[in-house]
């Protein structure tokens, strides 16, 4: 498996998650600690933000499945360098932030939703089946690594230099993973006998989802947990801020022992995915889990908590996203794959929408320990859903 595409392609996922890194880690803290933006600017912000791309991403999916996968891959980070440059030129202010951070924020939003599926069928186009579970584990791992270091290190290091640098130094590494891409070995799949117009090919997408609706909704709920999790990026700078003592320090901490999760996560499905022989049961149990590190947020509200069960989200997250991600590879074609990827995005970020809009109106009336009882609350019903996929129709689909 350690070949010279998989050594590029590893690579350059890492730089590319430099840039997610910063902009889904740090730029909050930067916008809770430095311009003293309260928690409802942020879920408003974040709100906005999702909002947008949930109506954008779907639209991605044809293109996908309609493009060379190697050449979608070269053109998002080069859109994402291009929009993030510009944005370093603007000087005015929204909601008391500066536009160059708004900017930077949404375009390192929106290339990670549009990369997800576009690296999944790329993935899918490079490797045989009997080898998703084991690319997905260590790109997991990897990826975490990149992200959650360059985070952390921005967080620490934002205080002391510009954005703008920062912004400047993701651009030159994203330039590296082109020209690391470019070198992957790549044959254009054989993916639509006839040519179909983008509107075609969204409709039939559709469909798909609709035929296959079993399928799809097995993978959606397994992403409930990533959505309990992005809700916790939101929560964790706005509460860390309440606690005594607290600082970036502390932030920084507790995003290294998630990542430090995801990591032994990654490690230890590369190893173990293989030898299960029951997914169903498998998941559920990691479901189970997750909705226990939750309600402990519940239950233990200080910054220690924070930082002990950061680990085990990292950890249960990233599990339950390999065994998703390798399911999805698996119970859908190279002809299917961008369109249900795009829609699942899609379905990720409604879901966060209303998270956030949960997050912002009981932020007015409950305290932090009750915010996240919503996650906890959320996490749950995933785990009924799935629960019920289980004894409906799972088996299957192992």
């Amino acid at each position: 498996m350690f070949e010279r595409k998989f050594f590029y392609l590893a690579i350059s996922n890492a730089l590319a998650s430099v840039g997610t890194g910063v902009s889904m880690i740090a730029l909050p803290w930067l916008i809770v600690s430095q311009y003293g933006v309260g928690d409802n600017t942020i879920y408003l912000l974040a709100g906005i933000v999702n909002l947008v791309l949930f109506l954008i991403v779907p639209f991605v999916g044809p293109i996908i499945d309609n493009s060379n996968r190697k050449y979608l891959m070269i053109i998002i980070r080069i859109s994402f360098s291009l929009v993030v440059l510009l944005g370093l030129t603007f000087n005015g202010e929204i909601f008391n932030v500066p536009l160059t951070i708004l900017i930077y924020y949404f375009a390192g939003s929106l290339f990670y939703v549009v990369n997800i599926p576009t690296r999944t069928a790329f993935i899918k186009d490079l490797y045989r089946p009997s080898e998703y579970s084991r690319i997905n584990s260590f790109l997991e791992a990897e990826n975490q690594i990149a992200a959650v270091v360059t985070g952390v290190v921005a967080i620490l290091l934002i205080e002391r230099v510009s954005i703008s640098q920062l912004a400047l130094i993701n651009v030159l590494l994203y330039m590296l993973a082109i020209v690391l891409i470019s070198l992957i070995p790549y044959t254009t799949p054989h993916l639509h006998s006839e040519k179909q117009s983008g509107v075609q090919l969204l409709s039939s997408g559709l469909e798909i989802v609709r035929y296959k609706s079993d399928q799809f909704a097995l993978i959606a709920v397994g992403s409930l947990p990533y959505v309990v999790v992005i809700g916790f990026t939101i929560f964790h700078p706005a509460a860390i801020a309440t606690f005594e003592n607290a600082n970036s320090q502390t932030y920084a901490l507790v995003e290294t022992l998630f990542g430090l999760g995801a990591i032994v996560a990654g490690v230890s499905a590369a190893t173990l995915t293989d030898r299960i022989v029951d997914r169903a049961k498998f998941q559920l149990f990691l479901m189970s889990s997750f909705a226990l590190v939750c309600f402990a947020h519940v239950v233990f509200v200080n910054s220690f908590a924070f930082i002990i069960l950061a680990f085990l989200l990292g950890f249960l997250n990233s599990t339950i996203r390999i065994v998703r991600t390798t399911q999805q590879m698996t119970l859908f074609s190279q002809n299917e794959i961008g369109r249900v990827g795009a829609f699942l995005q899609s379905w990720i970020l409604g879901c966060r929408v209303l998270l956030i809009g949960c997050l912002a109106i009981f932020s007015k009336i409950l305290s932090v320990q009750h915010l996240a009882g919503i996650l906890t609350m959320v996490s749950v019903l995933a785990l009924a859903s799935l629960m019920y996929l289980n004894n409906k129709n799972y088996g299957e689909y192992q």
